[in-house]
């Protein structure tokens, strides 16, 4: 934690979070990001999300969705999902592909965690943003990112009626039929059937 912080004395903004970044993609990354340090990480990208350079922005979401892969890092988002949600929900209307990409991961990554948590309010939440995300889409978007949103509600909704019927009554479906997307598209006929 000590020396993440002194990194900060550099004084490239930029620099130092892409550091971070690549640091929770080293093979090691379990064993160094254990109790605070997670803590301390976690905290730099939500502060780093809030930033005025879009770039570190960019990076911070980037560094989220990798410590979705360290498995003190999960159990710790899971717990900070409010925070963490509230954080990204700023991001909906962007209009940076990198920032649209990074959020439909982490949106994906997120489902993953709650796919088999009964937990309403997290599933009303996370489904609440995944259906704004889905309704600023364009026709320029990118397919992938549409499809990591679609396969995240389907995380959701498949692993209990009760997930199901929120998303019923926070009116997913007319949401997903008002894409202007391929209707041929698998992923998106496999959700509609089964809304």
């Amino acid at each position: 934690k000590k020396a993440l912080s002194l990194l900060f004395k550099f004084g490239n903004e930029i620099f130092v979070y892409d550091i971070f970044r690549m640091v929770t993609i080293h093979p090691s990354s379990n064993e160094l990001f254990k109790g605070e340090t997670v803590i301390y990480l976690f905290n730099i990208c939500i502060s780093g999300i809030s930033s005025d350079i879009e770039n570190v922005k960019i990076i911070s979401l980037r560094t989220l969705i990798n410590l979705f892969s360290i498995e003190s890092g999960r159990t710790f988002l899971a717990n900070k999902r409010q925070e963490m949600l509230d954080s990204i929900s700023v991001f909906i209307d962007s209009t940076n592909k990198n920032i649209k990409s990074s959020l439909s991961i982490l949106l994906f990554n997120v489902s993953i965690i709650f796919y088999d948590k009964v937990d309403n309010e997290a599933t009303v939440q996370i489904i609440s943003l995944i259906n704004e995300c889905l309704s600023v889409v364009t026709q320029d978007d990118d397919i992938k990112n549409i499809n990591n949103l679609l396969i995240s509600i389907g995380n959701m909704i498949h692993s209990s009626t009760e997930k199901l019927n929120i998303s019923r009554d926070l009116d997913i479906l007319s949401t997903i039929n008002s894409l202007s997307i391929n209707s041929n598209d698998a992923i998106y006929k496999e959700i509609i059937a089964y809304l």
